[in-house]
């Protein structure tokens, strides 16, 4: 699911948030440092588009809601992977 993940974030969320989930150049958040409550309301952001006012677009129609899954999912393996290296 993480290798899913890493392909779809690839081609659909790198362009905005960095390779990696990196961050947009510093304009853009670093998604392995998203807040918990992020992770906790995935969809509701990424399919649903909770956060269009503040400029993150839905993706409702163009992913299905088991590959945002999968993109969460790929995330938090990032997330895991700077948190054992001790960066911030």
């Amino acid at each position: 699911m993480i290798a899913k993940g890493a392909g779809l974030f690839a081609y659909n969320c790198a362009v905005c948030h960095g390779i990696g989930a990196t961050g947009g150049g510093g304009l853009l958040p670093d998604l392995r440092q998203a807040s918990p409550s992020v992770f906790n309301k995935f969809q509701q952001i990424v399919h649903d588009g909770a956060l269009l006012n503040a400029g993150m677009p839905a993706f409702k129609g163009w992913l299905k809601p088991e590959e945002v899954e999968a993109i969460r999912v790929y995330l938090l393996s990032k997330r895991r992977a700077l948190a054992q290296t001790g960066q911030k």
